[in-house]
């Protein structure tokens, strides 16, 4: 009877246990009170076999036992969906933090481009406003190589002459079919495992500078370029699109930079 009696007050606290998850998780209430009621019809089952066969006191232990174990594995799920519930909170944080950087990079990235747009135009205003005559300025953005105006002008980093792209990609083309002629075991893509002092010696076509790194594009002159052609009535023919380089323009003369 005392160990029958034992039962009962664990499955009274069983039912005190899963009132207070049922606030936490909606759908485990349902599944303690169900097994909350299968325990309480094997305690009575219990109880009306320890009359009948006076073993009562084994057999109620044993419950007693299945009981413990279940508020054990109800306290540990518990614990387990608050870690969770306190891992999604900062997740969400965390996110928002993201998306407010996103959104601020995105607001300095439109402030930057706003301010170059308005320097370009700037600049342009003050080239068509200038009291300079257009036969000074055209001899200006000529190439020296074709005598053409430099639509796409790039600059020779080492010693600043400008020439068109397509004249610096003859040019260093040049330079490379004639090293490979004197070179026959070599090839274009061994030429780019190289170390650069076994590269072809690329130079200015103009001063015959070395070469040693990228031709960069010459965003200023090329405004100055279709200000000159727009005074003279021209307009930027249509640029052919060129095939993809590894490394970019130049990376099939110096490799990826």
């Amino acid at each position: 009877m005392l160990a029958a009696q034992a039962s009962l007050e664990i499955i009274e606290l069983s039912d005190s246990t899963q009132a207070a998850q049922s606030s936490n998780d909606r759908s485990e209430p349902r599944r303690m009170k169900d097994e909350a009621a299968k325990l309480r019809a094997d305690a009575a089952r219990l109880k009306q076999e320890n009359a009948r066969k006076g073993k009562g006191r084994m057999l109620a232990a044993q419950a007693s036992l299945e009981i413990i174990e279940l508020l054990d594995s109800t306290q540990s799920s518990a614990a387990q969906s608050s870690n969770d519930r306190s891992e999604l909170r900062r997740m969400k944080d965390e996110a928002a933090k993201l998306r407010a950087d996103v959104a601020r990079l995105k607001q300095e990235n439109a402030r930057i481009q706003d301010l170059l747009e308005n320097e370009h135009l700037r600049s342009q205003k003050k080239l068509q406003t200038a009291n300079v005559p257009v036969a000074l300025l055209e001899d200006v953005v000529l190439c020296e190589i074709c005598t053409a105006k430099m639509w796409t002008p790039f600059l020779m980093p080492d010693c600043g002459h400008t020439f068109c792209e397509t004249c610096i990609d003859d040019w260093f083309t040049t330079i490379r079919t004639k090293h490979l002629a004197t070179n026959p075991h070599l090839s274009e893509q061994i030429l780019l495992t190289l170390p650069p002092a076994e590269r072809p010696a690329y130079t200015c076509p103009a001063c015959r500078t070395a070469v040693r790194t990228f031709p960069v594009e010459c965003f200023t002159l090329k405004s100055v370029v279709r200000i000159v052609a727009d005074a003279v009535g021209e307009s930027s023919p249509p640029k052919s699109a060129p095939g993809v380089k590894q490394g970019g323009i130049w990376g099939g003369f110096f490799g990826a930079n």
